[in-house]
């Protein structure tokens, strides 16, 4: 009578009750860490991005504020010198593709730069290009004249 006993309590889990609850267990597990991983991935991939907006939205930014003081922009090997109406230099943005910076008069802007150019059409204003991290970007910057 005592071995019927022992057997017929329900009040247990079976070995294979236990472990069907830990499979599906690590399913659900496995499902959780694949949707984090892929969340962590996507979030850094839009970091560097917006980074990379950021980045040339500021070079975009100083260049525009020493254009709207310029007169004349002067080139010279990789040099680009926006001058005043009396010829005085504003700013001097260089260009070194060796390193792949960009420099503002004396301070580094960005890094990264694949290819950087200012081309000045005195008819309505200029065009930039350069690519930051492999990106191209061009932008043109019109002048408005007045009276």
């Amino acid at each position: 009578m005592v071995k019927n006993k022992v057997f017929n309590n329900s009040n247990g889990l079976t070995l294979i009750e236990i472990m069907a609850i830990v499979v599906i267990l690590s399913i659900i597990g496995i499902f959780a860490a694949n949707i984090m991983i892929s969340s962590i991935n996507i979030n850094s991939q839009q970091s560097a991005e917006s980074k990379e907006i950021t980045d040339s939205s500021y070079i975009l930014k100083l260049i525009t504020k020493d254009l709207r003081s310029t007169s004349s922009i002067e080139y010279k090997s990789n040099k680009y010198i926006f001058k005043d109406d009396a010829e005085n230099p504003i700013a001097t943005y260089t260009f070194n593709p060796t390193d792949k910076s960009l420099m503002r008069n004396s301070s580094q802007i960005a890094n990264e730069i694949g290819n950087f150019n200012i081309i000045d059409n005195s008819n309505y204003g200029v065009r930039i290009n350069f690519s930051l991290h492999g990106e191209n970007y061009k932008t043109d910057i019109a002048f408005r004249k007045g009276d």
